[in-house]
């Protein structure tokens, strides 16, 4: 039997009013002229453009569902069509031009395997906008704001969800099923 060794723990240390606190105020105060954060119109302009970019590639994770029976009428395979989405949504989880260039590759698709492969493309640009997104904002903005920008964040993620699927069903319903593609 092994002998048992008890193994000191570090107290954990609690705040103290004498001592300083990583706040906004004294993170500008400070002689590290390096930890200083965006605001005003810099910072609402880059917010709107990651924003934008992270609506887009978070509808595209759902703009297909209504299209699928379309798109496999038009193209066959019918077995295959979970690999359209499949393929997306398992390399978004594992990396704009990219992401342009191949969402009108998909609405050029002459067959589903095309369609699949280039959906594949899509889901290695998509992913990378995801997660810079975050971390992008985290070095932008004080520790203060990012309740704010994590609210903002989940919002624009569950709104682009949500209206994916009614502007894909849209455009199959009025239109080619390919402009969900080319939309972006």
């Amino acid at each position: 039997m092994a002998s048992e060794q008890q193994i000191p723990l570090q107290k954990e240390e609690q705040h103290r009013p004498d001592v300083p606190v990583d706040t906004e105020e004294n993170i500008t105060n400070s002689s590290d002229a390096s930890l200083r954060y965006l605001s005003g119109w810099k910072l609402h302009g880059i917010s709107f453009w990651l924003f934008i970019s992270l609506f887009v590639v978070q509808m595209d994770t759902s703009i297909t569902s209504n299209a699928i029976l379309e798109i496999t009428d038009r193209l066959g395979d019918y077995e295959k069509s979970s690999w359209v989405f499949t393929a997306y949504l398992l390399t978004i989880c594992a990396a704009l031009l990219i992401f342009t260039v191949f969402s009108g590759a998909c609405g050029a698709s002459q067959t589903l395997t095309q369609l699949i492969m280039f959906r594949w493309a899509q889901g290695i640009r998509g992913c990378g906008i995801l997660a810079l997104t975050q971390l992008v904002f985290f070095e932008l903005v004080s520790p203060s704001k990012w309740p704010l920008y994590v609210a903002l964040f989940s919002g624009i993620v569950a709104l682009s969800l949500a209206i994916g699927p009614l502007i894909g069903g849209v455009i199959t319903e009025q239109g080619q099923w390919r402009w969900i593609f080319w939309l972006k």
